[in-house]
């Protein structure tokens, strides 16, 4: 994914770009279907191969429905496929909507199981529940939250009826998006298997719980108070 709809695709659409000589040079579902890829296709498949593989023993326990995994293979890589095919045809495809929405369902049922499962497996290991643990059950959270608004807001933006609404949802739900997914899983999953990890590469104790928990407890609110203060700008328009 990383090498079609990536790279590849990413090139092509800023190769557009710079021949418009503007930005909106190509369409804005487009450059969000690049974006979803990327988001659920390599950062999401890495985190969700990884997960599978790794974290039972970081939890010193046992995958739970270790089945399922397969089935959420082809669940988000149906999910990219169609979804990113309904968004990059829309105005040309009748059946755009429906299937941009039908790919979106696909991801977000594959990343419940998935979510569920870790959330299961880690209450059914036998490492106590450190910062690490903590980090990773909810970047889990976040995951899950950002697939939702994700929906919402792939919907909303594809049937918008003018310009201005569709520049209203995209300056309301665009950067909160973007939030949850760079803040809130990506930088959660970071950090919960650095603080583990990197501690072992190098021979050194692993950090204090208590500066851990802090740690957590200041990003949690970081990225709850990001979110939450700027769509309560954006719905009341005061600074």
């Amino acid at each position: 994914i990383v090498l079609t709809t990536g790279a590849s695709w990413g090139g092509w659409i800023l190769w557009q770009i710079g021949v418009a000589g503007k930005f909106t040079g190509v369409s804005v579902q487009a450059i969000n279907a690049h974006g979803q890829a990327q988001i659920y296709g390599w950062m999401g498949l890495f985190i969700m191969g990884f997960g599978y593989h790794v974290l039972p023993r970081f939890w010193r326990g046992v995958l739970v429905a270790p089945r399922l995994a397969p089935v959420v293979l082809v669940l988000v890589s149906a999910g990219i496929f169609v979804r990113t095919a309904g968004m990059a045809t829309l105005g040309i495809w009748s059946l755009a909507v429906p299937a941009a929405m039908a790919g979106c369902v696909l991801e977000v049922a594959a990343i419940v199981i998935f979510a569920t499962q870790m959330v299961l497996t880690c209450r059914g290991g036998k490492t106590p529940l450190r910062p690490e643990s903590g980090f990773l059950l909810a970047a889990m959270v976040w995951f899950v939250l950002m697939s939702l608004l994700d929906l919402v807001h792939t919907y909303t933006t594809m049937t918008a009826a003018t310009h201005d609404e569709l520049l209203w949802y995209i300056a309301t739900y665009q950067a909160p998006l973007r939030d949850l997914q760079i803040h809130g899983l990506a930088l959660f999953m970071i950090l919960g298997i650095s603080s583990r990890m990197i501690p072992a590469f190098y021979g050194r104790p692993l950090a204090s719980a208590r500066r851990g928990w802090w740690a957590f407890g200041l990003l949690t609110g970081a990225v709850l108070g990001e979110v939450s203060l700027f769509l309560t700008y954006r719905w009341t328009g005061l600074h």
